[in-house]
This record gives structure tokens, C-alpha cells and sequence, in this order.
């Protein structure tokens, strides 16, 4: 006769200092020296040391080589997009986007960052029979329109995208491909919370796109507001582009609290 095995919560010390010292290294975004590290978590000098080039070793943790002190390496980042990547962002932003896609009467869309493209996830077309058409699964430029602004308005991303190879590519004449001046409007967008598109993808087209972001500030997609320039007066646009964000960061605390009663 089988007999259920009562279960304990047994800590592994080893792991949890690990835990602990990764949780320092989350701290401030800055970098961090051995000793204060140890002195933050409570630990020896040596065993710190000897328990960060371990994670090192695994691509969690990177060393500094001019000062040695300590960073999150990138493979702390791939464990955190794999963990973002189970919040159903599309569950979060589907009533802000259907609020948007009322209230202006244009074509609502989600898209989500995979690499160097956008990938539509949601799209919500208003009644009108004359509106800018896109589907689910269809994949942009990361340099394209208001989408890709925002996601490389993130602090390192554009500088990232372009040592990646990335090319800031001319859609239409009004496209942007001064690299200086393309990131002064980075900073635009990051200081708004939103970014513009006039005609800068498409001829006849404008758009303005905001983040959606997880409970730690991480892009986990962007909601965008496109329709035609016969419509949408520049007045307008900028008022869209305030309503995307409104319904980004409605969306954004939606994300926090499913993950809270996920993590319940």
C-alpha cells in the first residue's frame, strides 16, 4: 500500500545564498564590488566570490574586467524573458484595447519585440468599413513607425540594435535614417511614454505606439493606435499617442496583478 509522504520546505543553503546574491545584483542597475555584496548578504568574503564565478560560469552573473566588480550577466536576462513570456499580455491589454479602438474608431494593434522584427499578437479593427487592415502573426521591422521606437527607446536598445548589425531603413520620404537624430527622438518618446509615426512606415498613415511593461519594468509588448492621415490630424495624433499610453499603463498594472496571483 502506497503512503502519502508528508512534504517540508527544506532550504538548500547554497542556493539560497546564490538567490540572495543574484537579488543584490538586481539592485540600483549598477554595478557591484565583492565586499559589499558579501556584506549585503551576510556571508564570508570568499564563499561570495566562490559562489559568483559559479553563476558566471552559467552566464548569470558578469564580472567587470577594469574594476571586477559584478553585474547580471545575460543569461539572468534570457531566465527573466522566459518567465515574462508566460504573462498572457494579450488577456491584460484586450479591454484598454478595445476601450482605444472605440474611442478613437481606428485599428487598435499588440505587438510584442522578437528580435530584430515586431510581431503583431492582437489586432482590433473598428466597425468602419475604411480602416488600416493588419493580421496576427504578421511581422515588422524593428525600425518601422512608432512600434519600433518604442521598443528602442529602451535605455541601451538602440545603441544595441545597431552593434547587432541593425540599419535604419527609408520606408517612406518622411522616414528618419540620421542615426543622431533618430535617437534624439528616442529620447522624446522615452520622456513622453509614447511614440509618433507620421508617414514614416506607410504613405498616408500615422500611428502612436506605447509599452506595456511586467511587474519589474520589462517591455513585454506595445499597444498601437494606426489610422489614416486623412483622419488622424497631427492635434489628434499626439492625443492618441497620450491614450495609448493611458491603456499601456492601465494594461501594465493588469500584467502585475495576474503575476502577483500567479506567484500567490
Amino acid at each position: 500500500m502506497l503512503r502519502s509522504i508528508p512534504t517540508r520546505n527544506r532550504t538548500v543553503p547554497a542556493v539560497d545564498r546564490a538567490a540572495r546574491l543574484l537579488d543584490v545584483l538586481c539592485r540600483n542597475g549598477r554595478d557591484w564590488g565583492l565586499t559589499e555584496i558579501a556584506q549585503e548578504v551576510g556571508i564570508h568574503k570568499g564563499t561570495a566570490r566562490d559562489i559568483l564565478l559559479t553563476l558566471q560560469q552559467h552566464g548569470l552573473v558578469d564580472r567587470v574586467g577594469a574594476t571586477g566588480r559584478f553585474r547580471l550577466g545575460s543569461g539572468a536576462a534570457r531566465l527573466a524573458q522566459a518567465a515574462f513570456s508566460r504573462l498572457d499580455v494579450r488577456d491584460a491589454a484586450r479591454s484598454s484595447m478595445l476601450r482605444l479602438r472605440d474611442e478613437t474608431g481606428e485599428t487598435v494593434l499588440l505587438g510584442v519585440r522578437e528580435e530584430q522584427h515586431v510581431m503583431i499578437a492582437e489586432v482590433m479593427a473598428p466597425a468602419r468599413e475604411l480602416h488600416v487592415s493588419a493580421r496576427v502573426g504578421q511581422r515588422l521591422p524593428l525600425c518601422a513607425g512608432s512600434f519600433g521606437k518604442v521598443f528602442l527607446a529602451e535605455p541601451g536598445a538602440f545603441e544595441e540594435y545597431l552593434e547587432a548589425g541593425g540599419t535604419l531603413r527609408a520606408f517612406t520620404p518622411s522616414t528618419q535614417t540620421d542615426a543622431d537624430v533618430y535617437a534624439a527622438e528616442l529620447l522624446v518618446a522615452r520622456a513622453k511614454g509614447y511614440a509618433l509615426d507620421d508617414e514614416e512606415y506607410l504613405n498616408g498613415v500615422r500611428a502612436a505606439s506605447a509599452i506595456i511593461r511586467g511587474p519589474v519594468g520589462v517591455a513585454l509588448g506595445a499597444v498601437t493606435v494606426v489610422g489614416f492621415t486623412a483622419r488622424v490630424s497631427l492635434r489628434a495624433l499626439e492625443e492618441i499617442g497620450e491614450a495609448c499610453r493611458e491603456a499601456a499603463e492601465e494594461s501594465s498594472r493588469r500584467v502585475g496583478r495576474r503575476s502577483s496571483v500567479d506567484q500567490a
